[in-house]
């Protein structure tokens, strides 16, 4: 497994490939009261936009960038985003989306990438969408065969949500990315 390193968001320096991925994200989501101490208070989760691979890892929606993607050879934030928006499409046929509106996470490197990773913020009945739409996708059941919706929230009970995470095969840098997005939303595991 390689070892990815964190660098300052947004690194764009050439000689290495470079991949972007979309961190979507929900504050509305509904928790499993069920779990939940009684007293807890908790009305809503955020929850997070993760995706099957098709080597059995659990990722974010995503890709390589492609030559085309920079055709004078030179990255920016813009283009990495245009590239982003070319991989939802491939990914989860999904063109709704609003390019301003997308906000860099993180970036690690290995020996071979860059891996910028975005977030999105989206509300409940959005990524319910999403969800439906990916399985309309060209590259459905190709580079991915589906997505769902984690619940990002510590329940009492053993090996439930967050507990239960790191116990997933991710891809690539996902497992740093997603605790990047637990970071930024101050969620405590």
């Amino acid at each position: 497994m390689s070892e990815y390193i964190k660098v300052p968001k947004g690194s764009l320096k050439n000689g290495l490939k470079h991949a972007v991925f979309a961190v979507f994200y929900c504050k509305d989501g509904t928790p499993y009261k069920k779990y939940l101490d009684k007293d807890s208070g908790i009305d809503t989760i955020p929850l997070v936009l993760l995706q099957m691979r098709r080597e059995n890892t659990i990722g974010f929606p995503g890709g390589k960038v492609d030559k085309n993607d920079a055709s004078d050879g030179v990255l920016t934030d813009d283009i990495l985003k245009r590239a982003l928006l070319r991989e939802l499409k491939e990914e989860l046929n999904y063109s709704s989306l609003d390019i301003s509106k997308f906000e860099r996470l993180s970036t690690y490197r290995n020996e071979e990438y860059f891996l910028h990773s975005y977030m999105y913020e989206v509300t409940k009945d959005e990524m319910r969408e999403i969800i439906c739409t990916s399985t309309t996708a060209a590259n459905f059941l190709v580079e991915s065969t589906g997505c769902f919706a984690f619940q990002l929230v510590n329940y009492s009970e053993k090996d439930k949500g967050l507990k239960n995470l790191k116990r997933h095969n991710f891809c690539a840098s996902t497992y740093l990315e997603l605790m990047d997005l637990i970071a930024h939303l101050g969620i405590t595991e």
